[in-house]
């Protein structure tokens, strides 16, 4: 430290290399001797010169006007984002977010696009909108970190209001055709308020289960979802599901799985004049009857749907009323009549059957009945278990029915059962689908498409969005994510159902995103820019409609 005349110090110190000039002086302070420094600026360690410091800048001046040294190069992951933009852009996702919510819709825009490109837990948002350029297009402007996910998630949940008015935007964009299904969603936590020991429909054994419902559209993109108690049953939250798409104005065709199908509940649809598509249980005695007379019926037509053939036998049952039971919740119940039973033609309350053969179907159905049983026979006939008949059933499940089953002490031999075997190859490729009775064919195949597409929108929701255990015991929380979620399972259902129109079939979600990812927004300086894009990139830019981009299109990067 040199002491000058005029009574100041001047030190330097090191820190990481760096030199950094101070002065320091004496000074009386409410009577007490104080030393009193200031910091000169960056020192040149060859020549000693001091550097001009630098202005101080607020933080706004910092993210719009970052200094940058020449040959110090910024960039983000640009393409996929700009490629998400232009799907959004197309079904106007970020117009009914922010119609819904305000400006807070970039906010659950922006999250929603972290999921898209980075599927998993919300503690990764921040790091992805970092790395991508999200932040720069949406203009977020918020503090993502992990910390704030529950802020922000919970502050959706508790917008109930506005998330009505999302779905209700949803659904005036959505045809005539809606898809509903349920499944169940384990969690760790009780504190949900929905959480409850019930049979789980996926592996999550020895967890409190929620129930998801989930409608799409007849594209198969999701238009919204319901949060419910794990031990309702899939009829009353379809009933419950039904009313409120109801209450909001929309008249379409409701789609629906087999665990709705029931003739109470149809004959609720048919009173309350609700049109409904739903695939029939074939362990009621009529429609059993109508699989058995299909083979030989002389009204067996031919016909083709998505380039599918089947032969299609279109008639009806009735539903009459058996005074012998009762439903679940006390109600009255009905039993199905086929034309070929006493009582049929006098019935007033009758519905569209549809009893269908696809020779594909016939063919994966054989394959992978024939796969499944060998498997069941290399991991059990002629091995040895504690609990030989517990372990049978626990490997073999619906399966069992097709074998014969003995114990040599511990050693299981199985054999398989002819008729059961037969019954099964007579009924492969055959399916029967109920309607209301003023369905077409075309239409009743298009609603059950649409239903197979909500299936795929769950798979994707569980596997490809992480979407299978909330990571939270506040239901407001939970809600709130799901719904961010389910932003994300809009664009990759929109991209699938886009790439199913314009067969592109050549690769995946998953691969147009890392593909498009390649292409970055880059900074040097003042200096803004693009990497290459490559022959691959163009062409999907163009199958999507989506204009290539260019320079222009970069902000704030």
């Amino acid at each position: 430290m040199a002491a000058r005349k005029d009574g100041l110090k001047r030190y330097v110190e090191e820190r990481n290399g760096k030199f950094y000039a101070y002065e320091s002086t004496s000074v009386m302070k409410d009577g007490k001797k104080v030393t009193k420094t200031t910091y000169l600026g960056r020192q040149d360690p060859v020549t000693g010169e001091i550097m001009e410091k630098r202005k101080g800048m607020t933080k706004e001046e910092r993210t719009k006007n970052a200094i940058v040294r020449p040959g110090t190069i910024v960039s983000k992951e640009f393409g996929n984002v700009y490629f998400l933009d232009g799907i959004q852009s197309g079904i106007g996702l970020k117009d009914d977010l922010i119609r819904s919510f305000g400006m807070f819709g970039n906010t659950i825009l922006g999250m929603a696009l972290a999921q898209t490109v980075d599927p998993g837990a919300f503690m990764d948002i921040g790091h992805t909108i970092r790395r991508t350029a999200i932040d720069e297009m949406f203009d977020i402007g918020r503090d993502m970190s992990s910390p704030r996910m529950s802020d922000l998630t919970r502050s959706i949940g508790e917008s109930s209001e506005c998330i009505d008015m999302f779905f209700n935007k949803r659904l005036e964009r959505a045809g005539n055709i809606v898809a509903w299904d349920t499944t169940t969603s384990g969690t760790y936590s009780v504190r949900t308020g929905l959480a409850e020991w019930v049979p789980s429909k996926d592996d999550d054994v020895g967890l409190r289960q929620m129930k998801i419902g989930l409608a799409t559209d007849g594209r198969g993109v999701p238009i919204l979802f319901e949060m419910f108690p794990g031990s309702l049953t899939d009829s009353v939250m379809t009933k419950r599901f039904v009313s409120s798409v109801r209450e909001r104005g929309k008249d379409c065709i409701f789609v629906m799985d087999n665990g709705f199908e029931s003739g109470g509940n149809v004959v609720c649809l048919r009173n309350d004049g609700i049109r409904f598509v739903m695939p029939a249980d074939d362990s009621s005695k009529a429609v059993k009857k109508l699989l058995t007379e299909f083979p030989k019926h002389p009204d067996v037509m031919n016909k083709v749907h998505d380039g599918h053939a089947y032969k299609v036998w279109e008639t009806e049952l009735a539903m009459i009323l058996d005074t012998k039971r009762t439903t679940a919740d006390g109600g009255p119940a009905y039993t199905y009549l086929s034309e070929y039973d006493d009582g049929f033609i006098e019935c007033g309350m009758k519905v569209r059957a549809f009893v269908c053969y696809s020779s594909k179907k016939y063919s994966d159905e054989e394959q992978r009945l024939m796969v499944w049983l060998d498997m069941i026979e290399k991991e059990l006939d002629g091995n040895t278990f504690t609990r030989p008949m517990e372990k049978f059933y626990e490997v073999a499940g619906k399966a069992a029915r097709y074998f014969d089953v003995t114990c040599d002490g511990k050693v299981l031999h199985l054999v398989r059962k002819s008729n059961a075997l037969s019954f099964a190859e007579n009924r492969a490729g055959t399916f029967v689908m109920l309607s209301s009775p003023e369905i077409s064919w075309d239409v009743m195949m298009s609603a059950y498409d649409a239903r197979r597409f909500t299936e795929q929108a769950f798979d994707a929701y569980k596997n490809g969005l992480d979407g299978r255990r909330p990571r939270t015991g506040d239901k407001y929380v939970a809600k709130g994510r799901i719904f961010v979620k389910l932003i994300a399972l809009i664009m990759r259902c929109e991209i699938s159902a886009l790439m199913r129109e314009r067969r592109i079939n050549k690769i995946s979600v998953d691969g147009i995103l890392r593909s498009t990812g390649n292409i970055m927004a880059v900074r040097c300086g003042n200096i803004i820019g693009m990497t290459e894009i490559t022959k691959t990139n163009r062409e999907l830019f163009g199958a999507f409609g989506i204009p290539v981009p260019t320079e222009r299109d970069i902000t704030n990067i």
